[in-house]
């Protein structure tokens, strides 16, 4: 019996392949088939840096940064949860804008790449905590905010850092 309630609780809960993620996707990306989707936005970004970079960067440019995604991976999704230091990381794309900050809420350490995106504002799928993505400020307690990261983007890879806190 212990077994079917993790089963259960994985299907509905699951964070990859979950129905709450499933209806994330749907919602993000309209109806029909997985082709005939579009991202959040409409037509298909593309990003910046295209061409990968002439030279590759040097080890004081690379301290601090991390790989972390492919940009076809987030151009797909909108939303999407990667690792920095063993920490999520919500990892979004906003008017062709790269945006990250921590991905736990706050409130009720929901996974934020869970929630929908609203404009600027990053919806917890738990409680409905939303936070500014560009900012990392949370919009409910004005006295909260989520660690931000730095994005950088070169030959289709993303990059973060953390950000100064200011």
């Amino acid at each position: 019996m212990r077994l079917l309630g993790r089963m259960v609780r994985l299907f509905v809960l699951g964070r990859k392949n979950g129905v709450r993620r499933r209806m994330a996707r749907v919602v993000a990306c309209g109806f029909g088939r997985p082709s005939e989707r579009r991202p959040p936005g409409g037509a298909d970004p593309v990003p910046p840096s295209a061409a990968p970079a002439s030279k590759p960067p040097s080890p004081s440019e690379e301290a601090g940064w991390t790989d972390v995604a492919a940009w076809a991976e987030v151009a797909e999704r909108g939303v999407i949860e990667v690792r920095v230091d063993e920490e999520p990381v919500a990892l979004a794309l906003i008017d062709g804008a790269l945006h990250a900050v921590a991905g736990t809420c706050l409130h009720a350490g929901g996974p934020l790449a869970d929630g929908a995106l609203d404009g600027t504002a990053l919806v917890c799928p738990y409680h409905g905590w939303s936070y500014d993505m560009t900012t990392g400020k949370c919009l409910v307690d004005d006295q909260l905010a989520l660690q931000r990261y730095d994005v950088r983007e070169s030959g289709g890879r993303i990059r973060l850092r953390r950000a100064p806190v200011a």
